[in-house]
């Protein structure tokens, strides 16, 4: 998935394009960032929070197993983390015979593979935080 943005930004970087670039979670993946070891240039990016910073005991233990099982993630470790939290809470809703939307509502969610979080009226997260760079040079 990495690929797509490291042919775009390497085209732009061989014009020399002084055009700013904007991104999400790409430029902080760590395959992007070894495939430009003298750094990415004229970005601006928003990232979530690294895999370890996000995680729980639980998430902790998915990625450590994940990894001793398959390697490295091919995506991020945020979204992957994340992926696994969304299909957890589905199963957990289904099993215990609550429509996902009401399951969601609930209240605060502390028993996950990442730290705390609530869904408000309208089906958006709430408390996972994300982060913004701006790489200039």
């Amino acid at each position: 998935m990495d690929d797509g943005f490291i042919a775009s930004y390497r085209q732009l970087r061989t014009i020399d394009a002084t055009i700013p670039v904007f991104a999400l979670y790409y430029p902080g993946s760590s395959t992007v960032q070894s495939a430009f070891p003298e750094g990415l240039r004229r970005v601006t990016y928003a990232d979530l929070a690294s895999g370890g910073a996000l995680a729980t005991a639980r998430g902790g233990e998915f990625i450590k197993r994940f990894k001793e099982r398959y390697g490295e993630f091919l995506i991020g470790q945020p979204i992957a983390l994340l992926a696994f939290e969304a299909l957890r809470l589905i199963a957990e809703s289904h099993k215990q015979g609550i429509p996902l939307d009401q399951f969601l509502r609930r209240g605060p969610i502390k028993d996950g593979a990442i730290q705390e979080y609530t869904f408000d009226s309208d089906g958006a997260v709430q408390g996972i935080q994300f982060m913004v760079f701006d790489l200039q040079g």
